[in-house]
C-alpha cells in the first residue's frame, strides 16, 4: 500500500499544510521540537486529521521525535478519545507520551 498524505487547513497561514502520511494503517506524524505542548505533555492532532484517520481505518499514530529520539507508537483509539482542545489553532486532540502504551497495543 502506497502513502496517502493527510492534509489540514493552518488558519493562521492560511493555507493547507501536510499533517503527516497514512501507510498501512500507521500514520507518520514527523513532530518538531516548538509544536510539543508542555501543558498536555504531548503532540496534538488537528480534529479534522482525527476524522480523516478514522474514516481510513488508522490504527497506529507514530510520532517522529525530534532531536533523533526515535519514534513513538501510540494507539489511534487514545486519540479518537481523547477530548478536543482549543489552545489558538484550531481544534486538537492530545495524548501524553508518559502514558505507557504496550498494554493498549495487544
Amino acid at each position: 500500500m502506497e502513502k496517502c498524505k493527510i492534509t489540514t487547513h493552518d488558519h493562521v497561514k492560511e493555507r493547507d499544510v501536510l499533517a503527516g502520511y497514512l501507510s498501512n494503517g500507521v500514520f507518520h506524524k514527523v513532530c518538531e521540537a516548538n509544536h510539543y505542548m508542555k501543558k498536555e505533555k504531548g503532540y496534538g492532532i488537528q480534529e479534522d486529521v482525527i476524522i480523516k484517520l478514522y474514516v481510513k481505518n488508522c490504527r497506529i499514530v507514530r510520532l517522529h521525535l525530534p532531536k533523533n529520539k526515535g519514534t513513538k507508537d501510540i494507539p489511534f483509539n487514545l486519540y479518537w478519545e481523547a477530548q478536543s482542545k482549543y489552545y489558538g489553532h484550531g481544534k486538537q486532540r492530545f495524548v501524553k507520551l508518559a502514558t505507557s502504551y504496550k498494554k493498549e497495543l495487544f
